[in-house]
């Protein structure tokens, strides 16, 4: 069972997300706005993780570019997530995907699918 750490200021919407990735067999663990993405990263090892762009005071892409830049979790799938279109600048900074919100849950799970399986099984 894929883990994925979900990093998302709308608390709402992480418990949305938690829920239906539970329900399709993932194994959810889902952080605070507020939290240190990469300490979180490390600590909990996940699979792939989906973080949102815009985190209340945090930005999503400085952690994700700490990501990248760190020697165990360079190649770890990010699927970034925002309201605004900032498709070309996640993917220009590392992210696996982008999904603009609202988004489908067939679009995540379809990501996380291929996030979490290089063969997309």
């Amino acid at each position: 069972m894929a883990r994925v750490l979900v990093a998302e200021d709308d608390v709402q919407m992480s418990g949305l997300l938690a829920r239906l990735l539970e329900m399709e067999g993932y194994e959810c663990v889902v952080v605070p706005a507020d939290a240190d993405i990469p300490a979180s990263v490390s600590r909990l090892a996940p699979d792939a993780v989906l973080l949102d762009v815009f985190l209340g005071d945090q930005s999503g892409l400085a952690a994700l570019e700490t990501l990248r830049s760190g020697a165990t979790t360079r190649g770890l799938p990010v699927v970034m997530m925002s309201g605004r279109d900032v498709e070309l600048e996640c993917v220009e900074r590392g992210a696996f995907a982008f999904l603009l919100k609202p988004f489908v849950p067939a679009e995540l799970l379809l990501a996380l699918r291929l996030a979490t399986n290089p063969r997309g099984g």
